[in-house]
């Protein structure tokens, strides 16, 4: 464990550059000129039908179409796997755990006394591990193929009916984008301030007081840099006169054409045969 969390730490400052939330691909594809309310829709349909999915047809059915849309998004294969590096823990944490307290059933592939790990546990840590991994590709999809301005405009489209109960739509919309477009912001001043305290002689690997003094010596100014380019956000919204009670117009307003209802309604289709096939199996 020692060895994986070194190697982890060596290559961290990559991984960071490998989180690809928030950051958008430019391009002219048929998936970028979608409009975004298709998008999110159809990411909320096909997320759902990830999670309640049961059966490995309808994980190879999503995979499969994870691959079509990638290729034809014209974004690059290197991204699919940029984009489940840095959650190498995550993926180790969740077929360990599957492994070791799953109920010992069925053929026994390893066995240490009392302890086993049998085919169905393996089986099982696998399928939900590929589960993330789909989750995480879709979603990381969304933002890769949709530009932020685009994004809040469809969110506070979307949610404008619930204005009529005094919900303040376009302030969630507003913070949702700045927040997605600040990730990789963040993540690029993560990775100075992690070789800046490396030069200084900070230690992220060895031993455990080590690491953790290393790493307040990054969370704390990370932080302090993060509240302070907040705050010079506001101040300059407000130099330019922000007011969020006034009434805006979109420059570009989004318009829904008959490609994106045939891609919902795809989407549908298939969420619905996934569905099918998990009962029928």
């Amino acid at each position: 464990m020692e060895y994986i969390y070194e190697l982890y730490a060596i290559g961290e400052m990559r991984i960071t550059k490998d989180i690809t939330l928030g950051k958008f691909f430019p391009g002219n594809s048929f998936v970028h000129r979608l409009d975004p309310r298709t998008k999110i829709f159809s990411t909320i349909i096909i997320l759902a039908t990830v999670f309640a999915a049961q059966s490995w047809p309808g994980f190879a059915l999503w995979g499969i179409l994870i691959i079509v849309i990638y290729r034809t998004s014209g974004i690059p294969g290197a991204i699919l796997i940029k984009n489940l590096r840095p959650f190498f823990f995550i993926f180790l944490f969740t077929f360990v755990w599957h492994i070791v307290f799953l109920p010992a059933s069925g053929e026994v592939f390893f066995q240490v006394g009392s302890f086993k790990i049998t085919g169905p546990a393996i089986s099982t840590a696998i399928f939900y591990c590929l589960r993330i991994a789909l989750f995480i590709l879709f979603s990381s999809l969304l933002t890769l193929t949709t530009a932020p301005l685009e994004l809040t405009d469809a969110i506070e489209i979307t949610l404008a009916p619930l204005k009529k109960i005094k919900i303040p739509v376009h302030e969630f919309a507003l913070m949702t984008a700045i927040a997605i477009r600040f990730i990789p912001t963040i993540l690029d001043e993560a990775e100075k301030l992690y070789q800046a305290q490396s030069n200084r002689g900070a230690k992220f690997t060895g031993a455990l007081n080590e690491r953790l003094s290393a790493l307040l010596a990054l969370t704390v100014p990370l932080l302090t840099n993060t509240f302070q380019r907040a705050e010079d956000l506001a101040l300059a919204m407000e130099a330019r006169c922000y007011d969020n009670q006034a009434q805006r117009t979109n420059f570009n307003r989004l318009k829904w054409n008959l490609q994106d209802a045939v891609v919902l309604l795809i989407g549908c289709v298939l969420a619905i045969v996934v569905v099918s096939i998990d009962h029928l199996s």
